[in-house]
């Protein structure tokens, strides 16, 4: 179960910040200006290890780099639009929490 809702979580949250970089790259134009390219790379980059996990590589360690980048493309954006990445990270976040451990131990481990 924890398998489905970490899926349907990165789904969710990759959903939302793709939808966000469109929005960002839209108001941009919109406004005549030209879009801080360093963003939306930070933001692709953010979403690189969503887009791993829902390949089927879960793994914690891809949720929580997922969660640092777009925290940090929220934060740098706080001034602006940045406040709507939050719902994301928070599936991001949520994502990594139910995600159960593998149940076999690494040998040597038992």
């Amino acid at each position: 179960m924890g398998t489905m809702w970490t899926r349907l979580l990165a789904l969710t949250a990759t959903i939302w910040a793709g939808a966000y970089l469109v929005g960002y790259l839209v108001l941009v134009s919109q406004d005549g200006g030209s879009p801080a390219w360093w963003y939306a790379g930070l933001i692709v980059i953010g979403l690189a290890p969503l887009v791993a996990v829902l390949a089927g590589r879960l793994s914690r360690p891809a949720l929580a780099a997922s969660a640092i980048l777009l925290g940090l493309a929220a934060l740098l954006g706080l001034l602006s639009i940045g406040i709507f990445l939050l719902p994301a990270i928070a599936c991001v976040i949520a994502a990594a929490l139910v995600l159960k451990p593998a149940s076999d131990p690494a040998p040597g481990h038992r």
